[in-house]
């Protein structure tokens, strides 16, 4: 016999907002910080385009660890978190963006597993996003946006940083 486990309210909301194929930056403004991270998640997932770019633009997070998601994604879904610092760089379409590091290597797993419920601690959102996210980070806001990646599979790290 098997049982039914109805979808969570999360869940729900999550499909509602990718329902569209597109948001505005107002709606975003207004979304939960806590709904941020399973957004992201779900919209890069199901290859939402549009809300990718828009997401990046507006994250209340400093950093964005993408590394990880793009394990098993293509160019097309890089190129387009790329598209949402470009956004975010050449546009003044966020108050609430504290993004500082847009993180490409493999490293903060630990940060998506908080966010989707597979962490075993016991915290409110804002404690989460507080000593999860912003472990090392200042919460001043910078003028610009450094990008971690691997250049090579060796030891060689580079970082870039893009400037307002």
């Amino acid at each position: 016999m098997s049982t039914y486990n109805p979808p969570t309210l999360l869940q729900l909301a999550l499909e509602g907002v990718l329902r569209k194929d597109s948001i505005d930056f107002s709606d975003l403004e207004a979304l939960p910080i806590m709904l941020f991270p399973p957004l992201f998640i779900k919209a890069f997932n199901s290859r939402h385009t549009e809300i990718i770019k828009k997401m990046v633009a507006t994250w209340p997070f400093p950093c964005l660890p993408v590394g990880t998601l793009l394990e098993t994604a293509d160019v097309e879904m890089l190129q387009t978190v790329l598209d949402g610092i470009d956004i975010l760089l050449t546009q003044n379409v966020s108050l609430r963006c504290k993004l500082q590091v847009l993180e490409l290597r493999d490293v903060h797993q630990h940060f998506w597993d908080v966010w989707t419920g597979r962490e075993d601690e016991v915290h409110s959102a804002e404690t989460r996003s507080e000593k999860k996210v912003g472990e090392g980070i200042s919460r001043k806001p910078l003028r610009g946006v450094k990008i971690y990646y691997v250049h090579s599979y060796q030891t060689d790290w580079s970082v870039q940083t893009f400037c307002l």
